[in-house]
Formats: structure tokens, sequence, C-alpha cells
């Protein structure tokens, strides 16, 4: 079984920032994800968005599979907006890594986790 932060990062290069204000973003998933199977199942898990609702400062996950777009409405006291931004535009490996080691540890969260994601 993998980590949420492994899972995050195989994800994210499907996900595409169509909206962010403090407090709320939309991502899209690019329409690749759609023909590589193991990006398409994670995209689909439950326990993916369960994960990422159960964080500390996350308020809601919601996912529209129609427009193949999630938002995720989020504390600002707890969850940085630049960082998370910069999480979803940065095209360093290393950068993203660490951006969500940072984020994961300032939910509560450690970077190894596995609880609720699916294979």
């Amino acid at each position: 079984m993998t980590s949420l932060i492994d899972e995050l990062l195989y994800l994210r290069r499907y996900l595409i920032v169509a909206h962010h204000l403090p407090g709320r973003i939309r991502i899209r998933l690019s329409p690749a994800v759609l023909s590589e199977p193991r990006a398409k199942t994670l995209a689909a898990s439950q326990g993916l968005r369960g994960a990422l609702g159960a964080l500390r400062g996350v308020r809601s996950v919601r996912a529209n599979a129609k427009a193949l777009s999630t938002t995720i409405e989020y504390e600002t006291a707890v969850v940085s907006a630049s960082q998370l931004h910069e999480l979803f535009t940065s095209r360093d490996p290393a950068r993203v890594r660490a951006l969500m080691e940072g984020i994961l540890q300032n939910v509560g969260l450690s970077s190894t986790a596995t609880e609720g994601v699916a294979p």
C-alpha cells in the first residue's frame, strides 16, 4: 500500500488549478486521466476524497464527475493559500513533495499515512 503523499504526487500531474480564492480551491482533472487506469482509479477513489476531507482545516471536498473537478474548502489559518496554490502549479517534483509534506504536517497527518486511501 502506498502513502497518501505518494498518491497525491502521482495524481498531481493530472491536476490543474481552475479557480483559487483563499479558503476555496477548484481543481480540474486533465481528460488524460481517463486513459490512464491507475490515475482514473485514484481520481474516483472515495478513500482519497475521504482522507482529504478528514484533514484538520479542510471543511469540505466536493467532486463533480461531469466537470472532472473537485472543490476543496479549507481554513486559511491552518492551510496556507499560497502554499496550496504552489502545490498545484510548481513543476519541481522536489518542491511539490516538500510542500505536501509541510501541508500534511501542518494538518496533523504523517506523510506516510495510508488510512483511507484506495490502492
